[in-house]
C-alpha cells in the first residue's frame, strides 16, 4: 500500500501516520474483496460456457437423430424449436420423444407440451 502514501497526498487527503486516510481504509476493503471476487469470475466464465456447450450438443445431436429418423426437414423444425430451450431435463424429454414417436407429426405435436 506504498502508493496510497504517494497518492493521497497528491489528492489532497488527509494522511493518517500509518498513511491511511479511514475513508481509504474502507475503499481498500472493499477493493480487497473485489479482487477476491474477481478471481472467481474465470472459474464461473469457465462452468457457464462448459454448460452453454453441453445443452448446444444436446441440441445439435436431437436435431440429427430426428433428421435421420424422420427426414432433413424434420430435424431442421426441430432444431428451431429447441433454439431457446437451456433446461437439460426438457432436452432429455426431447429426446426420448425423438425415440418414442413413430412420426414427424407426433413429434412435433408431443413436442410442444414437453417444451412448454
Amino acid at each position: 500500500m506504498d502508493w496510497t502514501k504517494v497518492l493521497l497526498p497528491q489528492l489532497e487527503m488527509a494522511v493518517t501516520p500509518d498513511g491511511v486516510t479511514l475513508e481509504w481504509r474502507e475503499l481498500m476493503e472493499e477493493l480487497t474483496v473485489l479482487e477476491a471476487r474477481a478471481r472467481e469470475w474465470p472459474q464461473e466464465w469457465l462452468e457457464q460456457g462448459r454448460s452453454e456447450g453441453i445443452e448446444q450438443g444436446q441440441r445439435a445431436l436431437l436435431g440429427r437423430l430426428a433428421a435421420r429418423r424422420f427426414g432433413a426437414a424434420a430435424g431442421e423444425r426441430l432444431a428451431a424449436a429447441l433454439a431457446e430451450v437451456r433446461d437439460p431435463s426438457r432436452l432429455e424429454a426431447v429426446g426420448d420423444l425423438v425415440l418414442e414417436c413413430a412420426t414427424e407429426a407426433e413429434l412435433l405435436g408431443e413436442l410442444n407440451g414437453k417444451l412448454a
